[in-house]
């Protein structure tokens, strides 16, 4: 529990920092009080870099529940066997409506490259065309508009004429 440097930074406030989870534990069985605070008015469950540090702390409560002022520490209650479970069906569900977003931005992302090599090939084929063709087909479809008003039938209809 001896405070060190500037800060008054304890060895479970280093700890914590440093996201030091197997040392925190180790660190409370030796007998370092969560509830110590640095200079700035923190405790060590309240600076710790990361989830896993964290349910480092909440672990030891678990195990050690009548050690220390858990209240005055900051490091809530663990979460009991059923909402342990209900917290794995959540992520479980999560998990799972993110796959099927990812399969659906996959299969909109094959349908995509599928129109555009058809577009590149019906590019090709219309390339390919000789000129007196292509003036054909020009003239076809300015009849073919005229008469029914709609540019993409009469784009589809001479493209499979091709």
């Amino acid at each position: 529990n001896k405070s060190l440097g500037d800060q008054k930074l304890s060895y479970l406030h280093f700890a914590a920092q440093g996201g030091h989870s197997g040392l925190i534990g180790k660190l409370l069985e030796l007998g370092c009080d969560p509830s110590v605070k640095d200079k700035a008015g923190r405790v060590p469950y309240s600076i710790a870099k990361d989830k896993e540090t964290r349910a480092a702390f909440i672990k030891s409560r678990s195990l050690h529940p009548d050690k220390y002022d858990w209240k005055k520490a900051l490091v809530p209650e663990p979460l009991s066997q059923e909402e342990l479970q209900l917290k794995e069906n959540k992520e479980k569900e999560k998990k799972k409506a993110k796959q099927q977003m990812r399969k659906e931005k996959l299969k909109l992302q094959k349908e995509e490259q599928k129109q555009k090599k058809e577009e590149a090939e019906e590019k090709a084929r219309y390339l390919a065309l000789s000129d007196r063709e292509k003036r054909a087909l020009a003239a076809e479809r300015r009849i073919l508009a005229a008469s029914s008003g709609e540019n993409n039938v009469a784009k589809t209809v001479v493209l499979n004429r091709c």
